[in-house]
């Protein structure tokens, strides 16, 4: 019952052939994880770069929507001033035919009244 000291089953030898399955068994899986770790660093950087792509993209969409608000303003309000203009151009055309208008009626009044005042006198 005396085990040898030289003998295979040794508790030495038991000992690092044990350590050799483990290590065996150990390192396969540190490999898959490390290529499904890299593989998840490879996706996750293709999806930063992705959305990166993408913000630049809406950044200039953003940009020439902005661009073309500003120039829709201007030119809304370049054309209401020249609206103003032509709206106030054409309140004093009214206010000057009405003020010939009234003129003209003075005239006229004027006119009928000598009128009548000739007729009474030949009469």
């Amino acid at each position: 019952k005396n085990v040898k000291q030289g003998s295979i089953f040794s508790f030495a030898n038991c000992s690092l052939l044990l350590l050799t399955v483990v290590v065996a068994v150990l390192v396969p899986s540190f490999i898959v994880k490390t290529a499904e770790v890299q593989q998840l660093n490879n996706d996750q950087d293709q999806t930063i770069a992705n959305l990166g792509s993408q913000a630049e993209n809406l950044k200039q969409k953003l940009q020439k929507s902005l661009s073309e608000s500003v120039e829709k303003a201007e030119s809304t309000q370049s054309i209401m001033k020249s609206l103003q203009i032509e709206k106030q151009e054409l309140n004093e055309k009214i206010n000057d035919l009405f003020l010939q208008a009234s003129r003209k009626d003075k005239v006229l009044r004027d006119h009928q009244q000598n009128e009548v005042t000739l007729n009474g006198v030949n009469k």
